[in-house]
């Protein structure tokens, strides 16, 4: 899948709380196919020991943009912000410079 430029903001999916289910990839399956443009960076945080191996098969499907600008954690994303603000990774703060 191809997508447009990377539109001016950041995803966070936090995923605390879902268990797996085929649900889970039909979303996956669905959200790619929607196309929508791809944010600066999404994190996907509070991931379980199963989304890596989801993560995994989704990867198949996603561009190689996609790849390099979604990353997961395990932390809650107060935890992440952190770590963006001192890698000058752009966390999608109001104010916010690239």
């Amino acid at each position: 899948l191809t997508r447009a430029q990377p539109a001016a903001h950041v995803c966070v999916i936090d995923v605390a709380g879902i268990k797996l289910s085929p649900k889970v990839y039909v979303y996956c399956k669905y959200m790619l196919k929607e196309n929508p443009p791809r944010p600066l960076r999404t994190y996907v945080v509070n991931t379980p020991k199963w989304a890596t191996k989801v993560y995994a098969v989704v990867r198949k499907l996603m561009s190689p943009e996609d790849i390099a600008t979604t990353s997961l954690h395990t932390e809650p994303w107060a935890v992440v912000r952190s770590a963006c603000a001192s890698a000058r990774l752009p966390s999608g703060d109001p104010g916010e410079r690239e």
